[in-house]
């Protein structure tokens, strides 16, 4: 019977071990992927900064033009 229990036991260590480690994966798969997302994130937010940037430039280039033909 001690055999027997001991084997269990094993087993049961084993499967709570592999377990652990698929659990350790998931939670560093799933990190990367947050930080990705993060990182795109960051990347629209300077692109669309930049363009309104470029937009608001290109606005007051075509007014001071139609200002200083009016004159």
């Amino acid at each position: 019977m001690r055999v027997i229990a001991r084997k269990e036991d094993d087993v049961n260590r084993e499967f709570a071990a592999r377990e652990r480690r698929a659990q350790e994966f998931m939670n560093r798969l799933a990190g990367t992927v947050i930080k990705n997302q993060s990182q795109k994130l960051a990347v629209e937010e300077q692109n669309l900064a930049r363009y309104q940037l470029e937009k608001e430039m290109r606005e007051r280039m075509l007014e001071q033009r139609r200002m200083e033909q009016e004159r």
